[in-house]
């Protein structure tokens, strides 16, 4: 759906191209239809981009009257996230490249020695800090009218999770935070303050996503 409705990727001429509302066509008839063939018993969330982060490519001012468009089609709650897995995956994940893992899991010498040429042009090193997606997220709270909202980006610490939600937003998506420690939330309201994730925005777990073992952080190993 996101190439759809990406300038970047979306070089359509015909109704499914173009405009804003001519990009949203076929993500809309897909929200339509689910909505149909589920009814109203399942809440149906969608993930979007606040922006591509690249020349070209999605803007945060598209992004927040797509999700008005999304809102006006019925969809129970949008996630709001950031960047492109085509073509800017580290402005989502923030911190440490994850190139020279990725290179890691390559299948053979060659592609390995390519990726590990290539890789760090291609995944990029963001700094991380909390809360980098708080301010587009709140943009969107103030478009929409019925769509609950679910935040992610950088929310490791119980103060930023308290931040999040005197936003106004409903609800937090967590990962990272979770794979240092499947306990957060139960430890961060034991320890309040207090508590210290662990964390350190290395991004090791991400090439394990695929691992047939299942993902994990590498500092827990």
């Amino acid at each position: 759906m996101s190439q759809f409705i990406s300038p970047k990727t979306n070089k359509r001429t015909d109704k499914y191209g173009g405009s804003l509302a001519n990009r949203m066509r076929v993500p809309l008839r897909a929200l339509e239809a689910v909505k149909k063939a589920v009814g109203d018993d399942i809440a149906i969330l969608g993930k979007m981009s606040l922006t591509d982060a690249i020349k070209g490519g999605l803007t945060e001012d598209e992004a927040v009257e797509v999700a008005a468009h999304l809102d006006n089609g019925g969809i129970d709650a949008l996630i709001t996230s950031g960047g492109t897995s085509s073509y800017n995956v580290m402005y989502m994940f923030r911190g440490d490249s994850i190139a020279d893992g990725m290179a890691e899991i390559m299948p053979n010498r060659i592609m390995k020695s390519v990726f590990k040429v290539v890789g760090p042009r291609i995944f990029k090193s963001y700094p991380y800090e909390e809360l980098y997606l708080l301010e587009g997220c709140k943009r969107v709270r103030d478009r929409v009218k019925n769509a609950q909202l679910v935040y992610i980006g950088g929310c490791h610490t119980p103060e930023s999770i308290e931040t999040v939600m005197s936003e106004g937003i409903d609800f937090i998506q967590l990962g990272r935070p979770l794979l240092k420690d499947p306990n957060f939330v139960n430890n961060a309201m034991a320890q309040g303050k207090k508590y210290v994730n662990g964390c350190t925005h290395c991004n090791k777990c991400v090439p394990t996503i695929e691992a047939p073992e299942g993902i994990s952080c590498a500092l827990n190993h």
